[in-house]
């Protein structure tokens, strides 16, 4: 008996090992394919006339933080890590439950090309602005992927924090934000909190928006004559998908909206059963073969142009960052980095059609190459991938 217990130690032992050195192998995330190299800064706001609901002090007001991807002037600036300020959030970020002990430890060795605090690149600018929600319990440091992506491209991504839901915000002075955790345990109280949480997140958005306007403003500013809010969009995933809806409708200047397979009780463009469908362009990427009969409705309701884009070998979660850091079992073969070049092609061209005015071959509707397809609304015209 006593053998069999020691062989069975063993063996988990090993798998325990196993699992380390996948974990632990150096990993570069996928480069960005423009032209541009891509810089970050980093800033933390706070909102003056919205208190923090959340917290039990009736003085404490809404922050926000955010991470800001764009195109870099070469050689300036010095390297940056994959998870900045780590080793600072690392408890706050095991606390939430949404970072385990081993995948904290294998952060510090996902490397990446971009540059801390370069300069920002003025030839082809000034740039459109995109502003990025993550997911719920999720930090928008686990999208760079896709931020790097449309940086390299001639873009300047906002990635915002949104204290008290995504896993950990640095507030400062030694204070965190970890995730209000309403679990799935109760689908009807989850959702409760997500209808309340969802116009805070809109919120957050529209003060980013005007903080961003004071820093282009701002002549001795990094930023200073570099953003176009002429050209301005929004994406998000999961919950940040419905923020990016529900943010669009409710502010016209947006000119682009992308839900990256975010669908609550109001569909694709709000988390409850009453909707505004934005005035602007809106793409929908996600995994779900089939529409409901009342989202297709709300895309017929799209008057600028509505596309989905669905990949079905996707999972939820390979729209952020998370899949494409563990290295694959079989050599070769990963789903998630396939997932992950078709999403930030499609959310490139879209954007590039929106904002550019450059006809996008993907969601044309002759559209045809492999992994995906692409439906047209209102008109209803149909682009089928090879699937």
């Amino acid at each position: 008996m006593r053998k069999v217990a020691l062989w069975s130690l063993g063996v988990m032992l090993l798998l325990a090992l196993l699992a380390g050195a996948l974990v632990f192998a150096q990993r570069d995330i996928p480069a960005p394919t423009g032209t541009y190299p891509v810089g970050r800064m980093n800033y933390l706001w706070t909102d003056t006339v919205r208190p923090e609901e959340v917290t039990p002090n009736p003085d404490d007001q809404r922050m926000v933080a955010v991470h800001i991807f764009y195109p870099a002037v070469p050689g300036t600036g010095r390297p940056d890590v994959y998870f900045p300020n780590l080793e600072v959030l690392q408890a706050a970020l095991s606390e939430s439950g949404q970072v385990d002990a081993i995948e904290l430890m294998g952060l510090p060795l996902v490397r990446t090309t971009r540059i801390q605090d370069a300069l920002v690149a003025s030839d082809g600018g000034p740039w459109p602005v995109v502003l990025l929600s993550p997911g719920y319990g999720t930090n928008v440091e686990f999208y760079a992927c896709l931020a790097e992506e449309l940086a390299s491209h001639g873009y300047t991504v906002v990635g915002m924090a949104h204290p008290y839901d995504v896993a950990a915000v640095d507030l400062g002075d030694g204070h965190f934000a970890t995730l209000t955790n309403v679990g799935w345990a109760d689908i009807a109280k989850h959702q409760a909190w997500i209808q309340r949480r969802a116009p805070v997140r809109v919120a957050d958005a529209l003060f980013v928006l005007r903080q961003l306007e004071q820093l282009a403003n701002d002549a001795d500013g990094p930023f200073s004559g570099r953003l176009d809010f002429a050209r301005l969009a929004i994406l998000g995933h999961s919950l940040g998908g419905i923020t990016a809806a529900e943010a669009a409708a409710a502010e016209p200047r947006f000119k682009a909206a992308i839900n990256l397979d975010g669908v609550q009780l109001g569909g694709v463009l709000a988390v409850g059963k009453d909707y505004k469908v934005p005035a602007c362009p809106f793409l929908l990427v996600t995994k779900e073969t089939e529409l409901s009969p009342g989202i297709a409705a709300q895309f017929q309701e799209l008057t600028q142009g509505g596309w989905r884009m669905v990949i079905p070998e996707a999972e939820h979660e390979d729209f952020s960052d998370g899949p494409v850091l563990l290295p694959s079992l079989i050599p070769g073969y990963s789903r998630a980095d396939r997932v992950l070049a078709l999403t930030r092609q499609g959310v490139r061209e879209f954007l590039d059609q929106s904002l550019r005015g450059k006809p996008s071959p993907m969601l044309a509707e002759t559209a045809q190459t492999a992994g995906y397809r692409v439906e047209a609304y209102p008109a209803g015209a149909v682009a089928l991938g090879s699937i």
